[in-house]
């Protein structure tokens, strides 16, 4: 396991009535509501001609295409410039569940009625995207629908919650690990519509389209009660084969526009006629160029596929590299950290491992845990590096001190097999050792 590699979210669904009241208490006033051949066809992508964009309740291609970079990209636009809402991120891939999911069910089990209601609304997500579903049974749970009756039960922004849907993801792989759903039974609200929102959550979908008449807004939540055309259509898309996860936000939603059109002519004959894509993926463009001038390495990578693959971008291997080059500069070795990465594993931009490791070095010899423990994981393997197993000890000391949980993993399992003079060489090595800043401001 690497640093970064995963991350924690949790979401809380208030009802409008809620949040209604909150905002009128504050404002006295009724509130508004708020794999590489896949990347190569991408490239190929031939233009549509533009259709003038609708919304509500009989949404046009771009209104769903734009509310899937928002949804399952986790996206985060300006309101203001294209009228789309929150998200958290302008660097996002997909994240979805790989294999089964194991549900339990836990806490308070007297509403019988509720709990059932929340098994068939959890069946039928699952059914629409083709995913596994089963009782976790005496194994361990991916998947915990709780159940509590209190008046604490609370939003990210204070208020209160008819439920609550925690996950953790992979951020480079994109499966989802484990999602908790919290169902407060002493809500007043909507549990029922509270359950689908926070579910569609659950199931990678975990964004806020806002403009999309659909059950994850909170704009249309007055009078949207379950899945909408539009919710139905971008589950589909996101659990389509031909969309993996850990895909980047450029190349999904070029891959999602063809599969959108297939998916929602299918539900709907009578939608509206497709709309162009190159709109959308121009402002996705937009979005991580922004990033990366503001020092953001994912930008940065995710533009240098686009550029390797030839995204709504031409072909150019000298742009790539030109990228990369830009990150391996930044003085923030925190964000420096990513590029290593994408370079010993591949991820946007071809593998280099002789490369990760100088830069890997370069972080470790500086003092930073994640560096040293990487950096010893290849010298331990010998990828991009000659083996060197008294110097992979020696960083994996150095970082288990520092309390890196996983460097101190990597020195037990080591120290395991190491014959004893390559022990006494590493820990020797390990005392001596001062951070290269350090050492050169103490001079010789």
């Amino acid at each position: 396991m690497m640093r970064g590699a995963a991350g924690s979210i949790r979401r809380g669904f208030m009802s409008g009535k809620a949040r209604e009241d909150k905002k009128n208490r504050r404002a006295g006033r009724w509130p508004g509501r708020a794999p590489l051949a896949g990347l190569a066809a991408i490239a190929a992508m031939a233009a549509l001609p533009a259709l003038a964009q609708t919304t509500g309740r009989n949404p046009s291609h771009e209104d769903i295409l734009r509310g899937f970079d928002i949804a399952a990209l986790y996206a985060d636009k300006d309101q203001g410039r294209i009228g789309y809402g929150s998200g958290a991120t302008l660097t996002g891939v997909v994240t979805k569940w790989t294999g089964p999911v194991r549900y339990r069910i836990e806490g308070m089990d007297y509403d019988k009625a509720r709990i059932a209601e929340s098994i068939a609304a959890l069946n039928r997500l699952a059914g629409i995207a083709g995913v596994t579903v089963e009782p976790a049974g005496t194994g361990n749970p991916n998947f915990s629908i709780i159940f509590v009756n209190t008046e604490d039960l609370r939003t990210s922004n204070g208020g209160r919650a008819g439920c609550i849907t925690s996950w953790n993801e992979d951020k480079w792989y994109g499966r989802l690990h484990w999602a908790k759903l919290t169902i407060n039974l002493g809500h007043r609200g909507d549990i029922g519509r509270c359950i689908v929102h926070e579910m569609l959550h659950a199931f990678g979908l975990r964004g806020h389209p806002h403009r999309l008449h659909s059950i994850l807004s909170y704009s249309t939540d007055r009078f949207v009660f379950d899945l909408t055309e539009a919710d139905t259509v971008m589950l589909q898309t996101l659990y389509d084969k031909r969309i993996p996860a850990g895909l980047a936000r450029l190349p999904a939603v070029a891959l999602a526009d063809g599969i959108i059109e297939e998916k929602r002519r299918a539900l709907n004959p009578a939608a509206p006629p497709k709309s162009a894509a190159e709109p959308v993926l121009d402002d996705i463009l937009a979005d991580l160029r922004k990033a990366a001038d503001d020092g953001n390495v994912r930008a940065m990578l995710h533009l240098a596929e686009a550029y390797r693959f030839g995204i709504r971008l031409p072909k150019d291997m000298a742009q790539m590299a030109a990228l990369l080059d830009r990150a391996d500069a930044l003085t923030d070795m925190d964000r420096v950290f990513d590029l290593a990465y994408a370079l010993q594993f591949g991820r946007h931009v071809p593998k280099d491992l002789p490369r990760a490791a100088a830069i890997y070095r370069r972080g470790a010899e500086a003092g930073f845990t994640a560096f040293q423990n990487n950096l010893g994981t290849m010298l331990r393997d010998g990828t991009g590096i000659p083996p060197d197993q008294t110097e992979a000890l020696m960083w994996f000391t150095i970082a288990a001190r520092a309390r890196h949980a996983m460097a101190e993993s990597n020195r037990s399992k080591l120290s395991e097999t190491a014959p004893g003079e390559v022990q006494a060489a590493a820990i020797a090595r390990a005392d001596a050792w001062k951070p290269a800043a350090t050492a050169a401001k103490q001079g010789p």
